[in-house]
């Protein structure tokens, strides 16, 4: 097993890749070996940034600003605690996760694709999809999920009261636990629970 050096590696500060390589190469292969990294970790480019102690940001022009949050890829912010930003996309929601150009803003939410998870739980995926609603589902294209738990699927659909569901083109809802679905409905019912 050969000797690592020590020769400019300073407690507290910045560990460029020259220095893991080191380690790295010392280790001959024959038995498992574990390596720690206790901070931050950046790898790719040098504009990455992280929270300064726990994050891990990878990719060009990446920022895992939220405490043990992980960013990577092409321009992403992970600002929430332990969230993670993908693609092109923006976590702020703590343990929350945004892929493609997706953003979030709620807690333990999830975006996918072009879209946004702004209620707490809630899940927005597609293109311009919404999701405002605690626990509330958008998906399809410019489909709004405002209600409490609610699910709008299709296009341009919008779930806006607590519980409904929509389904198809240009739906939408009128009152709560409605489940609506077609083209362009009756909007506004109030009285009927399927329409």
């Amino acid at each position: 097993m050969a000797t690592i050096s020590t020769a400019n590696l300073i407690d507290g500060q910045i560990i460029y890749a020259e220095h893991p390589l080191r380690i790295i190469s010392a280790l001959d292969g024959t038995t498992a070996n574990t390596i720690i990294v206790a901070g931050d970790f950046i790898q790719g480019n040098i504009i990455n940034t992280t929270d300064g102690s726990t994050s891990f940001a990878q990719g060009n022009a990446t920022i895992a600003s939220g405490q043990y949050s992980h960013a990577e890829g092409d321009s992403s912010n992970a600002s929430g605690i332990g969230s993670h930003a993908e693609g092109f996309g923006n976590a702020g929601g703590d343990y929350s996760h945004a892929e493609g150009y997706g953003s979030t803003s709620g807690i333990c939410s999830h975006a996918e694709g072009g879209g946004n998870a702004n209620g707490d739980y809630s899940h927005a995926e597609g293109e311009g999809t919404t999701t405002n609603g605690r626990a509330s589902h958008a998906e399809g294209y410019f489909t709004i999920a405002t209600g409490e738990y609610s699910h709008a699927s299709g296009v341009q659909a919008n779930a806006g009261y607590t519980g409904s569901q929509v389904f198809g083109r240009g739906v939408v809802d009128g009152t709560n636990y409605q489940t609506v679905l077609g083209w362009w409905n009756k909007t506004g019912n109030t009285t009927d629970k399927f329409v």
